[in-house]
């Protein structure tokens, strides 16, 4: 019974572990901020809504809607695995899934915990069109 117990347990954790794995990694604004600019193969992902994406983005971030799965997918699918994606949505919540999508596709991933609005509220920079 023990053994059995102890099974479904290390089973259990291997899961949670590859579903961490799955979504990239997740990173506070500061930390975002320090390796994205250290990081020479960034590309900045702004996961949002067109609207949302005029309305105030991170300087050099490109927009691809990740509620348009279809374009959100067939975009991803052209990504380049040599680059790593810094990706946000408003929150965080849409960009889990976007990270989600990205790293099944093979790419890696650096997902900014607290999406824009954090990085607003940190007094970050931000693009208006």
């Amino acid at each position: 019974m023990k053994s059995l117990l102890f099974s479904i347990l290390s089973l259990l954790g291997l899961c949670t572990s590859c579903r961490a794995e799955d979504s990239g990694t997740l990173l506070s604004v500061a930390e975002y901020d320090a390796a994205l600019k250290r990081d020479t193969t960034a590309v900045v992902v702004d996961v949002r809504r067109s609207e949302e994406f005029s309305a105030g983005h991170l300087a050099g971030a490109f927009n691809l809607n990740v509620l348009d799965e279809a374009a959100f997918t067939k975009g991803i699918a052209r990504f380049d695995a040599a680059h790593t994606y810094y990706i946000y949505c408003r929150s965080g919540r849409r960009s889990q899934r976007a990270a989600q999508l990205m790293t099944q596709h093979g790419l890696r991933v650096v997902d900014l915990r607290g999406g824009f609005l954090a990085w607003e509220q940190a007094g970050m920079p931000v693009v208006k069109e």
